[in-house]
């Protein structure tokens, strides 16, 4: 078993930053402000709730995003598996078609779906002409390469992506 770390591009480490200081300031504003309200004399409950949820929905949204974070791609004797933070995906070798870099003309008119643009990485379903749909789990948009399997392709990103190739097509049959 070989493992590529996947690391950050700038745009990522940037983006994250940003977006993570910003929530948790609103999180903690809210917060601060529902304690506030809620020692007041004029409670109303469904506002209290409303207010509770809208409190805390920007920290379980960076908690949801960093979940599917790719931390590391391992490449095994008959499968890669890409390691997030909640657990992992599994791309049997043999299942693979087409192994490559992808590059900017792949990427051409790529289309978010459902899925983040550099939060944590680029990550989840994306659309575009050239490829159709594909799952990313990408850090680095610099490093990033091609799968495409019997039933789905997907764009990810680790730390030496030429010996990353390389050594999945050795274990192609």
């Amino acid at each position: 078993m070989i493992n590529f770390i996947c690391n950050w591009d700038t745009t990522v480490i940037v983006l994250t930053v940003i977006v993570v200081i910003l929530m948790l300031f609103a999180s903690v504003k809210s917060i601060l402000s529902l304690i506030k309200y809620y020692k007041s004399e004029s409670k109303n409950q469904l506002l209290v709730l409303s207010f509770s949820v809208l409190s805390f929905l920007p920290l379980l949204i960076l908690v949801f995003m960093l979940f599917y974070m790719p931390v590391e791609v391992s490449v095994k004797d008959k499968d890669i598996y890409i390691r997030q933070v909640k657990g992992g995906i599994t791309i049997p070798v043999s299942n693979i078609i087409e192994i490559r870099r992808y590059t900017e003309a792949d990427g051409k008119n790529s289309v978010r779906t459902f899925a983040s643009g550099g939060l944590f990485g680029y990550l989840g379903k994306f659309e575009n002409p050239q490829i159709g749909k594909f799952l990313q789990f990408a850090t680095d948009s610099q490093n990033r390469m091609l799968i495409r399997t019997e039933t789905n392709v997907y764009v990810i990103s680790c730390k030496d992506p030429d010996l990353f190739i390389q050594t999945v097509q050795s274990r192609i049959k």
